[in-house]
């Protein structure tokens, strides 16, 4: 598969348009008193912070890529940025259902992320595409992180708006 610039920049703002928004904290008893074992209670506003950091993360780790020893090192990087990824999915699915009013606010964060993103990729782009070293190294990274990105399509979009 050749690798072209809409397919990268399109994996990589996969995540943005998946990343969408949570609700209130399911109620959950953990029993332990101890300081340091007591979860930090997640809210939407906490996990959309997440997401943001996570994007941001991605686009660092894309932008990073200048020769084929930084593209390897990205793939790592972009790896990692999966797992936190599935790391927030997962305890964003232990939220309920957002109302619209709480929807709505947490949609125009992560649009404000996401524009963020795009700002920042877009420069990028031109130069990555130019070494076909380096897009070979990242062109699969890419695809594996969007398919993980599936994944978690059913979460995602329990609490976000659908796009």
């Amino acid at each position: 598969m050749k690798l072209t610039p809409s397919l990268l920049l399109g994996a990589a703002l996969l995540s943005s348009s998946l990343l969408i928004s949570c609700g209130e904290k399911k109620e959950e008893a953990s029993g332990d008193s101890n300081a340091e074992n007591v979860a930090v209670t997640d809210t939407p506003d906490s996990l959309g912070d997440e997401m943001i950091v996570q994007m941001n993360a991605l686009a660092d780790a894309l932008i990073s890529a200048t020769d084929k020893a930084s593209a390897e090192a990205a793939v790592m990087k972009i790896d990692g940025v999966g797992e936190e990824i599935g790391k927030i999915a997962a305890r964003m699915d232990k939220l309920e259902t957002p109302s619209d009013e709480v929807k709505l606010a947490l949609d125009a964060k992560m649009d404000k992320g996401k524009e963020a993103m795009d700002a920042k990729m877009k420069g990028a782009m031109g130069t990555i595409m130019q070494n076909e070293e380096v897009a070979g190294i990242l062109g699969p990274a890419m695809e594996k992180f969007g398919k993980g990105m599936k994944e978690h399509d059913k979460v995602f979009e329990r609490f976000g708006k659908k796009k």
